[in-house]
């Protein structure tokens, strides 16, 4: 899944109304640009965030890859842009309490990326139509937004789910299958509601977007669809923290207190950054996740674990 950014000012009653995205493949003097032949890179499932006199008014769901379409006949009074475009079909979700984008600048200059971004420096948006996100921006848009699964109310999370896990289906080696599928869908969607509950490594406190991680505390392997996306079935840790919870060296007692595996030494416990005195706060949606954690991955007893190793 991808994230884009579309400037509607001129065409989102028509493109609203009439269910799609359309760009010109070039202008009256044969020339054409980025941001409109961007349009090819949407995909089916994309999520495309909208801008119209400034405000988030519409989530827009891609409900097939872009195609090669004339120009439809609600542009015609746009006489500068030849017939033949780039269509996009899709699905708006109106947003109840749209959201104002001036009064988040300073946070999506942070988080838009340097290269063919929405806005500039000054905070204005860029003259273009199409514009990529990177997938910190989009976490923080649909956690101001208070969306935890856009795709989800669409019906189609299913449907995302099975193409995905038929790309890998042919990939013999399970492990290999099961980390692309992680990465494709729990990265995105699954730290997208996480983000609901904290923005920062549940241990560190790392806050930085870029470098926090979405663990699971019941494995993906070993979850049904619900689990996987559930934002009580994990954490954001930072990277070093993401790799001990993954693999059973830290967990958690019932109370929020770190629990250490033996099999981490002093010295290992130290670089890594934990101390048998941290302590999180646990909610009671956690609890059930962290005791299958606790008694399924951590690495409790030395012997156990070195024989099965």
């Amino acid at each position: 899944m991808a994230y884009f950014f579309v400037f509607q000012n001129k065409t989102y009653m028509e493109e609203q109304s009439g269910g799609f995205l359309w760009a010109p493949k070039m202008n009256k003097d044969g020339k054409t640009f980025s941001h409109w032949s961007l349009m090819t890179s949407v995909k089916k499932g994309d999520v495309i965030f909208n801008s119209y006199n400034g405000k988030m008014l519409s989530v827009i769901i891609a409900q097939e890859d872009c195609k090669e379409a004339h120009k439809p006949d609600s542009f015609d009074t746009e006489a500068l842009w030849e017939k033949d475009g780039w269509m996009v079909k899709a699905k708006y979700i109106p947003i109840e309490h749209p959201l104002i984008y001036k009064e988040h600048m300073s946070e999506i200059l942070k988080l838009q990326g340097a290269k063919y971004a929405p806005y500039n420096s000054l905070g204005r948006g860029n003259t273009g139509y199409l514009f990529q996100v990177t997938d910190e921006l989009a976490d923080f848009f649909i956690s101001k937004l208070g969306i935890a699964n856009i795709t989800e109310n669409q019906g189609i999370e299913e449907t995302i789910f099975k193409e995905i896990e038929d790309e890998v289906s042919l990939i013999p080696e399970e492990t290999i299958r099961e980390q692309i599928v992680q990465t494709r869908i729990g990265q995105v969607k699954f730290k997208q509601r996480l983000m609901r509950l904290e923005c920062k490594c549940k241990l560190c406190g790392l806050e930085n977007l870029s470098f926090l991680r979405a663990s699971h505390s019941k494995p993906w392997r070993d979850s049904d669809n619900y689990e996987r996306l559930d934002k009580y079935n994990g954490f954001l840790f930072c990277p070093a923290h993401d790799a001990l919870y993954d693999k059973g060296y830290i967990s958690f007692d019932e109370g929020g207190s770190l629990l250490i595996s033996p099999l981490l030494d002093e010295h290992t416990q130290m670089l890594m950054n934990i101390d048998r005195r941290m302590r999180v706060t646990l909610l009671s949606g956690h609890q059930k996740y962290v005791k299958y954690h606790r008694e399924n991955i951590f690495r409790e007893n030395i012997e156990l674990n070195e024989v099965g190793e």
